[in-house]
């Protein structure tokens, strides 16, 4: 048995670029950073930003596209697709499809 089934919430990079596949389905393409902090060995204040790919797919696309914005947290819900290697040889960004859920997070603090 496997899972592959990932939760992220984090901010939009970026407005949600939706277009249309051959087939007319919408696909929407979106970019989250997700921010960790920590104290390192030193005692000093340390933050990583990660980005992440998210794709979704039909009705769940086309209510991105209308609900969501650049800055705006969200919560995510989906399964990991593939990695991708950065133009500058940097390290693989994650990419996820957006399954069943996303939205705006409004109950979720991001300190």
């Amino acid at each position: 048995m496997a899972v592959n089934k990932a939760i992220v919430i984090g901010n939009l990079g970026a407005d949600p670029q939706v277009h249309a596949l051959p087939s007319g389905q919408s696909v929407a393409n979106l970019s989250l950073a997700t921010t960790e902090r920590f104290t390192d060995r030193n005692g000093g204040k340390q933050q990583r930003t990660e980005w992440h790919r998210i794709v979704a797919f039909g009705k769940l696309a086309e209510t991105c596209a209308e609900y969501l914005s650049k800055g705006r947290q969200v919560y995510v819900e989906g399964g990991k697709c593939c990695n991708f290697e950065n133009g500058d040889g940097g390290r693989p960004e994650r990419n996820w499809a957006a399954k069943s859920q996303a939205g705006r997070s409004n109950s979720w603090s991001m300190n």
